[in-house]
């Protein structure tokens, strides 16, 4: 099952397989897919693009994580988060801080992941600059 795609800056469409434990990628301008393994188990629901267009994919499988999926090396990086749930919704701001909520846990929440925390100047999630 495909979820939530998400756009890059070069306009290029990711997006989940679920069911499948991939993350998909399509250039619009050619019509080109390709398919990369993330991690095992994963279940890929949301993704978004970072400033520098890593691509970050929310996961239910492993119970609460976050993946940066580098698209020039096929490397994925795993983010674990303190809570055991899936995550519906992840955004990204304009200095790279990972907005995203938890569902399945009886206390639902919001959570933030700075992945670099020298780029970050305030506490706001100002997305467009």
């Amino acid at each position: 099952m495909i979820r939530r795609p998400g756009v890059d800056s070069k306009g290029t469409v990711w997006f989940g397989v679920w069911n499948r434990g991939k993350i998909d990628r399509l250039d619009p301008k050619t019509g080109e897919m390709a398919e990369y393994d993330i991690l095992p188990h994963t279940e890929p629901y949301d993704t978004f693009a970072d400033p520098e267009d890593k691509i970050w994919v929310s996961d239910g499988g492993w119970g609460g994580t976050l993946i940066r999926f580098d698209p020039e090396t096929k490397k994925s990086t795993f983010y674990p988060t303190p809570r055991r749930t899936d995550m519906p919704k992840v955004d990204i701001t304009r200095e790279g801080a990972i907005w995203y909520t938890t569902r399945s846990n009886a206390q639902a929440a919001i959570g933030v992941l700075y992945p670099n925390a020298s780029k970050m100047t305030t506490f706001e999630a100002l997305r467009w600059k």
